[in-house]
């Protein structure tokens, strides 16, 4: 019923549900109580410094405590990618760049993708300089937006 929950409370207009189900499954497993070592929280593994950059660009007031209600984490979340998908927009880069790039702050941060992208460009340092884990959970999560929908249902 997760699925539910991202048709409800998918506030970015420019991130599919499907993307948005991608992360929650690579994240969380669809757990909504989860918590990771790290912190992170909730079906999509939301820690404090995202609510406070979430209520700084978009001028909000979302409060943590809440971050494990499915509504407000989806919520956040989801801002959270239009966030950063806006800025890479901004900066002149295809939509499918773009959300590529989305995908990659929410798994890696802005200030290491920032670093990533202006390094070298060749492909050498390109493949070398984005970790191996970071590949894997692009990979994932876009394995899971295919699958869902081929499938054209989640639960």
């Amino acid at each position: 019923h997760v699925f539910e929950y991202i048709t409800q409370y998918n506030k970015a207009k420019d991130i599919s549900n499907e993307i948005i189900y991608g992360i929650i499954e690579t994240e969380s497993a669809r757990q909504v109580d989860a918590i990771s070592s790290s912190g992170a929280k909730g079906l999509m593994q939301l820690k404090e410094i995202v609510f406070k950059d979430v209520n700084k660009y978009y001028n909000s007031n979302y409060d943590f405590k809440n971050v494990l209600s499915p509504s407000i984490n989806i919520t956040v979340g989801s801002l959270y990618l239009q966030r950063w998908f806006n800025t890479y927009i901004s900066q002149k880069y295809t939509h499918c760049t773009s959300l590529y790039l989305t995908i990659l702050t929410y798994a890696w941060g802005y200030g290491n993708v920032g670093k990533w992208l202006n390094g070298k460009n060749d492909n050498a340092w390109i493949k070398k300089a984005l970790p191996t884990d970071k590949q894997e959970y692009l990979d994932k999560v876009m394995w899971r937006v295919i699958n869902v929908q081929r499938r054209k249902e989640i639960d």
